[in-house]
């Protein structure tokens, strides 16, 4: 099957080197394939990777941070069940100007924060979609004018 990549430039490259790694690993390959091709200065996936063991163990702990916040959940009651929800969001505070995390609690109580999450929300719909959508068993899981109702409802600052 010839894959036709959307990405031109250095990650197309990427793409096609990293398929003929597959091809001659015997039709797969793992994250440490990758890093340990990149290792050889000549690899073109060399300049990807920071070598630098300290720059890259500290950018390694900021990702540790941010895979704990996405990820520790809390229970929360809702017409009498608990159900396991994110216990903090990344938002941007108008003062802040930047990502930051907050709780669920705040993300719940004010409406700009809560618009910000339903907007993400919708886009990792949208991505789940167009990633999966062509698959026939996926067909019509996420009611497209459900979403264009909820899209809508907050472009007007409704939600």
């Amino acid at each position: 099957m010839a894959v036709t990549a959307k990405i031109k430039g250095v990650y197309a490259t990427y793409i096609e080197y990293i398929q003929g790694l597959i091809d001659r690993l015997g039709g797969r390959v793992t994250a440490q394939d990758l890093v340990k091709d990149g290792r050889r200065q000549g690899s073109p996936l060399h300049d990807y990777f920071e070598w630098d063991d300290a720059a890259a163990g500290a950018a390694f702990r900021v990702e540790q941070a941010k895979y704990l916040l996405r990820h520790l959940e809390i229970g929360m009651k809702i017409n009498d069940r608990t159900v396991l929800m994110r216990a903090f969001h990344s938002v941007v505070l108008a003062q802040e100007e930047r990502q930051v995390y907050v709780t669920l609690e705040r993300v719940l109580a004010e409406t700009d924060l809560r618009d910000q999450v339903l907007k993400e929300a919708v886009r990792e719909i949208r991505a789940w979609q167009a990633k999966y959508g062509h698959l026939a068993d996926c067909a019509g899981i996420v009611k497209p004018a459900a979403l264009r109702k909820l899209e809508a409802a907050l472009t007007n600052g409704r939600s």
